[in-house]
């Protein structure tokens, strides 16, 4: 990974490990025991079921996203009865809300580490 211009964004090619193919020295992957990594574990078969054909190309922002999620959650959930009675809606997912949302911040924090240009003591 190199770059001409100091202001390019260095990247790498990261898969759902927190493992990178390209440059050298990289900032070392912790062992990450938090309820966001729980919820990814839980939901890896489901995140690994869905086809390439399912997938969509979205623009927003993961972050906000899973904030936003995280903080109506209890409300959301107090909504969960009335919610019953609309046609179609898969209550599954309304209980998997947080977990979703967790599961995604889990898969997201290293993509965002991992496209940010590196401090100067990872570049030795």
């Amino acid at each position: 990974m190199t770059s001409n211009n100091s202001n390019e964004m260095i990247t790498s090619s990261i898969d759902t490990t927190g493992n990178t193919n390209g440059a050298g020295d990289q900032p070392p992957v912790f062992d990450d025991k938090s309820s966001f990594a729980a919820a990814y574990e839980r939901r890896l078969a489901e995140i690994e079921g869905v086809k390439p054909d399912e997938l969509v190309t979205l623009n927003f922002d993961v972050h906000s996203a899973i904030t936003t999620v995280l903080g109506v959650l209890p409300e959301v959930l107090s909504l969960r009865e009335t919610m019953s009675t609309l046609e179609g809606l898969d209550q599954g997912q309304i209980t998997g809300l947080e977990d979703y949302a967790e599961a995604a911040g889990r898969l997201q924090c290293p993509l965002t580490q991992r496209t940010r240009r590196p401090s100067a003591r990872w570049l030795r």
